[in-house]
């Protein structure tokens, strides 16, 4: 269906080769207990409660609506809501989620994304809503198919669809008449964007005729329809091999050589340069249908998106829905599934869909009110239609949303004059009993398990998949240009001064999550950043491997990504942050108190080694304590006090190093090269937790 109703200029550098391989492990989805307790709860012998908490972020600026919604709730059943905000997007609602676990201050219903839900989910945070929806009398039937199935995963729904959006093709309709084309011309097909926007670019009617989204817009999300239609696939549940296959490669040559064209990609959000009227066609959210109608001065046309020679237009979901807390009582998981089926019945989803711009949940939902206003929002209700479940790749692995964004945007703007291949994770098969992996950036010939590929030369090779056990990830932050994530440590007092713990080279093992644990016990906010995106390794080899190909500029991102999260939590009672790291984490730690200055003020590095040690501590105002090793064949202790005399010499900080008769990483109790040593990391830890609490404040 059709309806009438940028800033970014036309890329023109030359792209060179370049290579998409994403190898990756499903994580362990056992779970724990949950979703037992669940099932053997009599729900016909429950009484719902009489009161419930909802944890929301208010996604499309809704608490207007979702107080009139709940209103008429609590006047139907007579169960009061409490609502708290809780948080500013997505990413705050989850951490916030993720931290109150096991505290009793969790909200019986949050408010998830396609994005955020799972990881919530693998720590036994969300009870299946199956049992309890027919406890309560929801009937599940009228959800909109692929926007209900985004929650089902083993054959149990964890959530039900309530802010849903889908990407929708949007148009110029007055670049269109000025170019000679009509609303017969609009594309149904990839092919038949790329003949159009060759008109358009003869026309000269705009600096570009489609914009393609940055790396930060979630280009794996709009790009999903493009790789879709050529028969590819970010992944087929937890096999990521369709990301190297012929067809997906395919699909993202088209957008390459498009963008060498006729295409852009935007410097922002896409729908602005659209609305601005740089570009003439774009792929962008429903959710930005009234921005860009408000915005624009033109005509504005939408259409479903293009189909390609194996798919009709299919539609990724995306958005959130509404999760039940585990930790809560029967009693308010009953009530709380009553709140989730009203808030979504076909009136409910109608009336916030009108006030937002989300797409409706419900298939029987009137929306004919809206589209008298908004002919366009018809469109993209009735592609609904074309749903589709997004992708594991992107929605379920950790960091796989960025690795795919990332990586989109090297392809579609890097300039590169010499073969490049690249793989986020790639598997080595050093290890039989453990999954190992490696970060790999590389500039020699592809190899097994990578795909290459320039505009003429395209060449798949075999993927390897496995099962790997969940990293240690419970919360979400954001950095320059992205996203992180990391293992978050509340001590019991639910606040305290914060810490930052910086993994060694082995990645964030189960002994760096222990040493996160043990400051929380010792009263700190402690948060362990995950550097290399969930992935370890136990040998030594792999080990440096992986350490070599993390840029400390990409590390120091992540780090100064935490120092700000944990400034602004709420958790956190000082104004400073400190910064504890061993290994390659030492040398972090460094790095981190050169570059964020005042707001770290204590720095400890255990035996700092690594890419990120700096040249200058000049920038230095913590304080710092080292504990270094006499016999550390990695980093001699003539190097260490070196260290520390420049140290002192260029910061003018308090500096104190202390040296053990022991050898490299003596703290570790998990190392594997023999040298830990009880009686010397005793002495160390108890020198560095009272270091820390004098001085992070």
């Amino acid at each position: 269906m059709r309806i009438t109703s940028s800033r970014a200029v036309r890329g023109t550098a030359v792209l060179g080769v370049a290579a998409l391989a994403l190898t990756a492990c499903g994580p362990d989805t056992t779970g724990g207990d949950g979703e037992a307790e669940v099932e053997g709860v009599d729900w016909s012998e429950v009484e719902p409660a009489e009161e419930i908490t909802f944890w929301t972020n208010h996604p499309g600026g809704s608490a207007d609506v979702e107080e009139e919604l709940i209103a008429g709730f609590t006047e139907e059943t007579g169960i009061e809501v409490n609502v708290v905000t809780s948080g500013a997007n997505y990413e705050e609602t989850s951490q916030r989620f993720q931290t109150a676990q096991g505290t009793g201050d969790v909200g019986d219903v949050v408010v998830l994304s396609d994005a955020t839900w799972f990881p919530n989910h693998l720590n036994d945070a969300l009870v299946p809503v199956d049992e309890l929806l027919e406890a309560a009398e929801v009937d599940t039937d009228g959800y909109v198919d692929a926007l209900y199935e985004d929650y089902l995963y083993e054959g149990s729904h964890y959530g039900v669809p309530y802010a849903r959006s889908t990407p929708l093709f949007y148009y110029n309709a007055d670049h269109y008449e000025e170019a000679g084309l009509s609303e017969d011309d609009v594309p149904e097909t990839w092919e038949d964007v790329a003949e159009v926007s060759e008109q358009l670019m003869d026309a000269e009617v705009a600096s570009s005729a489609f914009a393609f989204p940055p790396q930060d817009q979630y280009p794996a999300w709009t790009m999903a329809n493009l790789v879709w239609g050529y028969g590819g696939g970010w992944s087929e549940e937890w096999d990521f091999s369709s990301v190297s296959s012929p067809e997906t490669v395919e699909a993202i040559e088209f957008a390459q050589a498009a963008a060498e064209d006729w295409a852009s990609v935007a410097s922002g959000d896409q729908a602005d340069d659209f609305a601005s009227g740089a570009a003439s066609q774009v792929v962008a959210s429903t959710g930005s249908l009234n921005g860009i109608l408000d915005t624009a001065d033109f005509e504005v046309g939408t259409a479903f998106l293009p189909g390609g020679p194996a798919g009709d237009g299919e539609t990724p979901t995306g958005g959130a829905g509404l999760m039940i807390a585990s930790d809560s009582e029967p009693e308010r998981q009953l009530a709380a599934a009553m709140f989730v089926g009203h808030m979504t019945n076909p009136e409910s989803t109608a009336s916030f869909s009108e006030a937002t711009g989300y797409v409706p949940v419900q298939k029987d939902a009137d929306m004919s009110a809206v589209y008298e206003e908004s002919p366009q929002f018809e469109t993209a209700v009735e592609q609904l239609e074309r749903a589709r479940v997004q992708d594991y790749a992107r929605v379920f692995l950790p960091g796989g949303d960025l690795a795919l964004a990332q990586t989109l945007q090297r392809i579609l703007t890097q300039d590169s004059t010499s073969p490049m291949s690249w793989s986020p994770w790639r598997r080595s098969s050093r290890s039989s009993t453990t999954a190992t992996w490696r970060r790999s950036w590389r500039t020699d010939p592809p190899r097994s398990g990578w795909l290459g590929w320039d505009r003429t030369f395209v060449r798949a090779q075999e993927v390897p998949t496995m099962a790997e056990k969940t990293p240690h990830q419970n919360t979400t932050f954001t950095t320059e240009g992205g996203t992180a994530h990391g293992y978050l440590a509340l001590p019991p007092s639910g606040t305290g001064p914060a810490v930052i713990v910086i993994q060694e080279w082995w990645g964030l093992t189960d002994h760096i999550k222990d040493v996160t644990d043990r400051l929380a016990a010792d009263g700190f906010v402690a948060l362990a950043p995950d550097l290399y995106g969930g992935w370890i390794t136990h040998d030594g080899d792999e080990a440096g491997e992986m350490m070599s190909k993390l840029p400390a500029e990409e590390g120091a991102k992540q780090l100064a990504g935490a120092t700000d999260f944990l400034l602004e939590h709420e958790a956190v009672t000082s104004k400073t942050v400190g910064a504890i790291g061993f290994c390659m984490g030492g040398g972090f730690v460094l790095a981190l108190a050169a570059q964020q200055g005042a707001k770290i003020s204590a720095a400890v590095p255990f035996y700092g080694v690594g890419q990120a040690v700096p040249d200058t501590y000049t920038g230095v105002k913590a304080a710092v304590q080292g504990h270094y090793a006499e016999q550390d064949a990695m980093y001699p202790v003539e190097e260490a006090k070196a260290q520390e005399e420049q140290i002192r010499s260029e910061s003018g900080a308090e500096v104190e190093f202390h040296y053990y008769d022991a050898g490299h990483a003596f703290h570790n109790d998990e190392n594997l090269i023999g040298t830990y040593d009880a009686e010397k990391a005793k002495l160390a830890w108890g020198r560095a937790v009272d270091f820390l609490k004098a001085r992070v404040v």
